[in-house]
């Protein structure tokens, strides 16, 4: 007995509907094999260390503080610094400049370079007072960051002021004994 058209309809349609499947399960392997590409790639150029930044920076930092109570507006500072860094930026030091005495920081690689946080360790993790380091074309290593004080004033009902910060530098490579002595200060 030959097939009806009925019948004949519903074999076509159950046939699409397996290769439907088939079709799903290649989408799926593809979709998978991107996403791992994908995955990989984004590990491959995230930030990684650098090691072109090793070593002892010496240079001018210049910072400036706008508001707050006996600080003045818009004071430009400009110092003498020496920034030394270790081990692929992991440690980083700064030796004058803004700081009275030396601070160490653990670096950190972002997408603008090496950065630093100002209160990492001693406060709550703030994310606004940085400092980042990059290279620029010429081989200078390029300091930009900022920071924000609240502070009150001498008496107990004192409003608080609040002050913000604009790190900028320039530095050219120094020689270990350029480390030495700023670290002997």
């Amino acid at each position: 007995m030959p097939p009806t058209p009925a019948v004949a309809y519903l074999f076509l349609v159950r046939s699409y509907g397996a290769i439907s499947s088939n079709m799903k399960n290649t989408l799926k392997i593809r979709l998978l094999f991107v996403l791992l590409v994908s995955v990989a790639l984004l590990a491959a150029f995230a930030a990684q260390p650098d090691q072109r930044f090793d070593g002892v920076w010496v240079g001018t930092e210049g910072y400036y503080f706008l508001g707050g109570v006996g600080i003045g507006t818009g004071i430009v500072v400009s110092k003498n610094a020496t920034v030394i860094i270790a081990q692929g930026g992991s440690m980083v030091a700064i030796v004058g400049g803004h700081f009275g005495k030396p601070q160490r920081f653990t670096g950190h690689w972002t997408k603008e370079g090496l950065t630093i946080y100002l209160g990492e360790g001693r406060t709550i993790e703030n994310k606004t007072d940085h400092i980042t380091f990059s290279l620029s074309a010429d081989g200078k290593l390029v300091e930009k960051g900022s920071a924000r004080f609240e502070q009150m004033g001498g008496y107990i009902y004192s409003n608080r002021q609040v002050a913000s910060e604009t790190f900028e530098g320039s530095f050219r490579r120094g020689t270990m004994a350029d480390g030495a002595r700023a670290i002997g200060k």
